[in-house]
């Protein structure tokens, strides 16, 4: 059986004389879902916009890229083909890459355009079958009641749904993802990813999908390769990603970097639980809760001291005069050498 992509010795090379990619060798089979993992900078989404021909290697090289038996690129040269090639790549942008004033059964139409004559596309004119195709599409992904509103309106899980609508509109064989959650909230990012899978298992799609969440990756794809510095680093079953492996692919900054996040956590935890039991204290005591900083907030202040020169709020004078009156005076009183 013929792979489904198909990557030989692919290198690139930026103008800055910095190597995003370094000889990369990868071959994945018809209806896998595979994750691509790594450090940001490690060539995840170069990888993949080379696959869908949007940029093209170095021509120093032999490196080159078929997807189902067709050439995407070779020795550095885009296909002259290119378009027809990509009718059957549907690529999901982190950024959902939809228009914003224009319905979300529009943009998701947008994904027949290869097929569709130019005087139709100008005019937006669909034919039934092709808009029933569209609705179909957004109901598999669940947001088919939002089919007539602005895609603006829609939230970034809604959005990220429809863009997979657009690929399965499409009729795409390869699938490929470009961090499809690093932006959407744990709830919407499940959605979207279980909608990945589903395609990837109902249609038989292909599927390549980048991912910063190493958890995610081995929950949903059997397979995982990683990068790191442009290489592939580790190519195999997402169940052999064990600590050492991720130590070495993140690094101890990474390692560092998580550590610091999850005590700040704790920290707010504590300070969480400290509101919780002062409240619960005055509640039972029948005292009405006066809000204050708690301990913990109130100890990373004690180095302010009040700056010099600082008024003091007015207080109130002694019985039987006005409040504040003589403070205010004392306040306010003009120095006699600056008197008229």
């Amino acid at each position: 059986m013929d792979a489904a992509i198909r990557i030989n010795t692919l290198s690139k090379t930026f103008g800055n004389g910095r190597k995003a990619l370094q000889q990369i060798d990868l071959t994945i089979a018809p209806g896998e879902m595979v994750a691509l993992i790594g450090a940001s900078g490690s060539g995840k989404s170069t990888l993949l916009r080379h696959m869908a021909g949007l940029m093209a290697g170095d021509a120093s090289d032999e490196g080159s890229i078929v997807i189902h038996g067709r050439t995407v690129q070779r020795h550095g040269k885009i296909a002259s083909n290119i378009r027809s090639v990509r009718s059957g790549i549907g690529f999901v942008f982190q950024q959902f890459n939809l228009v914003g004033r224009l319905p979300v059964i529009i943009n998701v139409l947008a994904g027949t355009l290869h097929a569709v004559p130019m005087w139709r596309s100008l005019l937006r004119w669909f034919t039934p079958e092709e808009k029933a195709r569209g609705i179909e599409a957004l109901r598999r992904v669940g947001i088919a009641e939002c089919c007539a509103q602005r895609a603006s309106t829609l939230s970034g899980g809604q959005q990220q749904r429809a863009a997979i609508a657009r690929a399965m509109v499409q009729g795409a064989k390869v699938v490929l993802a470009d961090e499809p959650i690093a932006s959407l909230d744990p709830e919407s990012s499940r959605k979207v990813m279980d909608i990945l899978a589903r395609v990837n298992r109902e249609d038989g799609c292909t599927v390549v999908v980048s991912l910063h969440q190493v958890n995610v990756a081995m929950k949903y794809c059997a397979r995982t390769v990683a990068l790191h510095q442009g290489r592939v680093v580790y190519d195999g079953p997402s169940v052999g990603l064990t600590p050492a492996v991720l130590r070495d692919l993140y690094g101890a900054g990474q390692a560092q970097a998580g550590r610091a996040i999850c005590e700040d956590r704790q920290r707010q935890f504590r300070i969480s639980q400290l509101r919780r039991q002062r409240a619960r204290h005055h509640r039972l005591a029948g005292r009405p809760l006066r809000r204050r900083e708690p301990a913990v907030l109130r100890a990373d202040r004690r180095h302010l001291r009040r700056p010099e020169g600082h008024l003091r709020p007015l207080r109130r004078g002694s019985a039987g005069s006005a409040p504040g009156a003589r403070d205010l005076a004392a306040r306010t009183a003009v120095p006699e050498d600056r008197r008229i």
